[in-house]
């Protein structure tokens, strides 16, 4: 049987993909999703509200501490006369520091995850020593007597620097020093858009689109790229991206939108007819 009819509408493939062999322009950066946040180290209070009662114990990060009328052992802290003076003996202890012999054993080491400040009267804050999220696994417990700790077990708070992933089809930009990386969204120079998805598939790229941080992504500032669009788009309307995230979006008009930035000629060619707010082609022009 002779097949008489032909569907001549293109597949768009998949998101990130190149529609079809036109012009194309590409660069190697190492990519960071969102806008740059300040990493952060995780912390932990530790309030006394009176003396501990001697052989109580304290957990930070790997070590326990000991409360101790008589030090007679390493990690032993030494109980003073108030709640106060036993808090600056414990800060010494978690960092080496001060007297030892006299506010802690003389064989105690610097707690090797963490730490520790007198940051009032008889409070003493612990932060852990590497900042982002591996200072959420730092151990900080307590069992002792009129003594409480903050969290669930843990020190809580860390942060990673660029804590947004990256993401196969969204808009980049140079980072805030205009060096060859690209964040995520953001405000300075536009560098491309991430493409060609199955060269991050080592990375456990997954249906999300999302890529490790880090990683050396292909920016495409020229072609005719599939994305998709955040609302419904059509054919003409002109190319922006989420100033916060990169995500792609479009507007019938090239003027100011807030929240949103213009990419330097790029229009809609191709919107997906069964599906407006599905997969659209972004062309982006040579300036």
């Amino acid at each position: 049987m002779l097949q008489k009819t032909v569907n001549v509408e293109q597949g768009f493939g998949v998101v990130g993909s190149f529609f079809d062999d036109s012009p194309r322009r590409v660069a190697p950066y190492i990519v960071t999703g969102g806008t740059p946040v300040v990493e952060v180290n995780a912390s932990g209070d530790i309030v006394l509200a009176d003396v501990p009662t001697a052989a109580d114990t304290l957990v930070v990060g790997s070590q326990t501490y000991t409360f101790k009328d008589t030090l007679a052992a390493a990690f032993d802290v030494k109980i003073g006369a108030t709640a106060a003076a036993t808090a600056t003996s414990l800060a010494l202890a978690i960092n080496a520091t001060g007297t030892a012999g006299t506010d802690y054993f003389a064989g105690t080491t610097a707690n090797l995850s963490a730490t520790g400040e007198l940051t009032a009267s008889a409070t003493v804050t612990v932060t852990a020593i590497y900042g982002g999220l591996p200072g959420n696994t730092v151990v900080l417990t307590e069992d002792a007597d009129n003594t409480t700790v903050t969290g669930s077990g843990f020190l809580t708070g860390g942060v990673e620097a660029f804590a947004n992933s990256a993401t196969v089809g969204n808009a980049f930009t140079t980072d805030a020093s205009n060096r060859a990386q690209a964040i995520g969204g953001g405000s300075t120079m536009f560098v491309g858009i991430l493409v060609n998805p199955k060269s991050y598939s080592h990375s456990g790229i997954d249906a999300t689109l999302i890529v490790e941080n880090g990683k050396i992504g292909e920016l495409a500032s020229m072609g005719h790229i599939v994305c998709k669009p955040a609302v419904s788009v059509e054919v003409g309307y002109y190319g922006f991206y989420a100033t916060a995230t990169g995500a792609i979006t479009g507007f019938v008009d090239a003027g100011a939108h807030a929240g949103y930035t213009l990419i330097p000629n790029a229009q809609f060619i191709l919107v997906d007819a069964t599906a407006p707010s599905g997969l659209a082609v972004l062309s982006i022009t040579a300036a």
